[in-house]
């Protein structure tokens, strides 16, 4: 939540309304918050934006047992993926050993380190597309 928090703090002092972040409550260890592109702050629009973070564990992905990592999506209300993080992904040390803290630490403070700032201009240039576009 403390991640999602710090996103959220960055948009609104650019002017973007978010929705607090929540925790997911299904079969995945997930936390998620929505910026407001085009909706109204109840309903979602088309071109509002879904910042989900998710612990990922290796067994999910069919990897060996035991693992564990971390992955920031940005993603629009439709599926159109506009970013995000992975730490290590597709890499030898993507997985860290989840009984290991100074594994689990090394991969969540990588998304820690993110440039925030770096989402706000994502999500104007992709809202400067749209309007572009019409």
């Amino acid at each position: 939540m403390s991640v999602l928090r710090s996103i959220a703090n960055v948009l609104r002092e650019h002017g973007w309304e978010t929705w607090s972040p929540t925790q997911m409550f299904d079969d995945h260890y997930r936390w998620a918050m929505l910026v407001v592109v085009d909706g109204d702050g109840e309903k979602l629009g088309d071109h509002d934006i879904d910042i989900t973070l998710e612990m990922c564990e290796s067994e999910q992905h069919g990897d060996d047992p035991g693992g564990v990592t971390f992955r920031l999506d940005i993603v629009e209300v439709g599926g159109r993926i506009l970013g995000g993080c992975s730490p290590y992904n597709y890499t030898e040390k993507c997985w860290g050993a989840r009984n290991d803290p100074g594994a689990v630490e090394v991969r969540f403070s990588i998304l820690e380190q993110l440039e925030f700032e770096e989402i706000v201009r994502l999500i104007e240039q992709r809202t400067q597309r749209m309007t572009a576009k019409n």
